[in-house]
């Protein structure tokens, strides 16, 4: 039968729909369906922080990563993992004055510590290690007040120090990274990521220190500030409200007429009031008379400190560098690999993106 010229055209349409038809579901069947979102790993990296980010205190939320800020979608939280005596460090206070961003006209003042290295050994300073997501680390610091930094190998943990200055899960810890890296022989000394002040600036007071022994004079940045408060509230007699200081937990002070957080604001505040009233403002930049601080590392004759014995910055070729990224299981398996684990044998630290088989 002789198709008319419109039946044949329409015919050879249909051909060519049923062609690329078959085409596309051949492809279509040959392609690998995704039917969920493969979850984003986790990394960590461990860093060494001493003041306000610490737990308890008003900056500690800056260590957990939060992609979201309206909300906790996705946020992935630090983990404590212990404390480390760090050599060469005093703690000090940064006492603000009207010219500086962070001067406070309203509301509660807060403290601002400054972790600085002294280059005496004597000196040593008591940190909070964290576990934080690697993606958090480079922000932890984003909006803080200045003359921070963090140092990749700057400051070294004492892993000899007795167990209430170097925690024996931050040397266990330490001591399998090692033996895993090719270690020889048991580590002394260990190398983080460590906050650090960058400068001594005239306005910074010295903290407290917490105790002098054979392992050095020792500050520690809740403690010290405590001692601090105390100190500075009675230096002209017994303070009316907060004779015994404010305690060194924000959360529930230690100390009897500290009970609650607003309670240890209202007293840090009295206490930085009462500090700030021991100087004068001289210009925009400076408070008080410390001015030898301001160039002690430029001018040769000039010290800032007495060192007993000098302290060593940076590290050698034999210690160890705690800076690697680990996914969450890898440091879960490291940490079962050092011993840090609950009785049934499970990591004591449980991290966020690494389900960890039951044991």
């Amino acid at each position: 039968m002789k198709l008319s010229r419109k039946e044949a055209l329409a015919v050879c349409f249909t051909a060519i729909i049923l062609h690329w038809y078959e085409v596309w579901s051949t492809s279509n069947n040959n392609r690998k369906v995704v039917s969920h979102v493969q979850p984003e790993k986790i990394s960590y990296v461990l860093l060494a922080v001493s003041g306000t980010l610490e737990e308890g205190f008003e900056l500690r939320e800056n260590l957990d990563y939060r992609p979201h800020k309206s909300n906790n979608v996705g946020r992935v939280n630090a983990t404590f993992l212990g404390k480390a005596l760090v050599r060469g460090y005093k703690s000090f206070l940064d006492v603000k004055n009207p010219s500086w961003r962070e001067y406070k006209t309203k509301g509660f003042k807060t403290v601002n510590p400054a972790i600085v290295p002294t280059g005496c050994y004597e000196h040593a300073n008591r940190y909070s290690i964290y576990a934080v997501d690697s993606r958090q680390a480079i922000l932890t610091l984003a909006g803080e007040p200045r003359f921070l930094s963090i140092a990749p190998d700057m400051g070294l943990a004492d892993l000899t120090a007795a167990d209430d200055l170097t925690f024996p899960a931050i040397k266990k810890l330490v001591a399998a990274f090692s033996k895993l890296s090719g270690g020889e022989r048991p580590p002394t000394e260990v190398a983080f990521l460590t906050v650090t002040s960058t400068w001594l600036k005239s306005t910074f007071v010295p903290n407290e220190v917490i105790r002098r022994d054979k392992d050095g004079i020792i500050t520690d940045f809740p403690e010290s500030t405590a001692i601090w408060s105390t100190s500075i509230l009675n230096k002209k007699g017994p303070h009316a409200r907060f004779p015994e200081g404010c305690g060194s937990n924000p959360s529930g002070g230690q100390v009897r007429n500290v009970d609650y957080a607003e309670d240890y604001s209202e007293c840090i505040d009295a206490a930085i009031r009462l500090q700030e009233s021991d100087y004068t403002v001289e210009n925009g930049e400076q408070v008080g008379d410390f001015t030898d601080f301001e160039f002690c590392t430029e001018t040769a004759t000039k010290a800032c400190f007495p060192c007993q014995s000098k302290a060593r910055y940076g590290v050698d070729k034999d210690t160890e560098r705690f800076n690697k990224v680990l996914e969450a299981c890898e440091l879960e398996e490291l940490i079962v690999q050092a011993g840090v684990t609950i009785n049934d044998g499970r990591p004591r630290f449980r991290l966020q993106g690494c389900a960890f088989p039951e044991i």
